[in-house]
């Protein structure tokens, strides 16, 4: 029924489910070509995140932490996402599914990629948050 909210004209609480389909179409592909895009830069992305985080190779961090850090560093790397915009919506996913720690780990290690990407040592995203 709410694959196919059309074949349910009748249900006024599906008009919302209707009137979004398309929109909901548009983020699942967006979405899988983002996922997409990450997988096949992963190996990059790893020796990136590896070369910022000290003691740790990329699988020894939080599964979860570790999928924020390789969406934020797609974002800041290869999606021309600005460094400040990467960052908060890292930030954002990390407080919400990682630990208590995530927050400040990533992005401390965002922030490291963001500088060297810049090639300036200095970040504009000092104070994100």
């Amino acid at each position: 029924m709410v694959e196919e909210p059309e074949k349910f004209p009748e249900q006024a609480d599906l008009a919302r489910l209707r009137d979004s389909k398309e929109e909901i179409r548009i983020l699942r592909k967006k979405s899988d070509e983002l996922v997409d895009s990450i997988l096949a830069r992963k190996e990059e992305i790893d020796e990136t995140l590896a070369a910022v985080v000290e003691n740790f190779a990329p699988e020894r961090i939080d599964p979860v932490d570790r999928a924020i850090l390789r969406l934020g560093t797609y974002e800041l790397l290869h999606a021309g996402t600005p460094p400040k915009v990467a960052m908060n919506e890292s930030i954002e996913l990390a407080k919400r599914f990682g630990t208590t720690d995530s927050r400040r780990f990533v992005n401390g290690v965002l922030d490291k990629i963001a500088k060297q990407a810049s090639g300036t040592g200095a970040s504009e995203n000092q104070d994100v948050l």
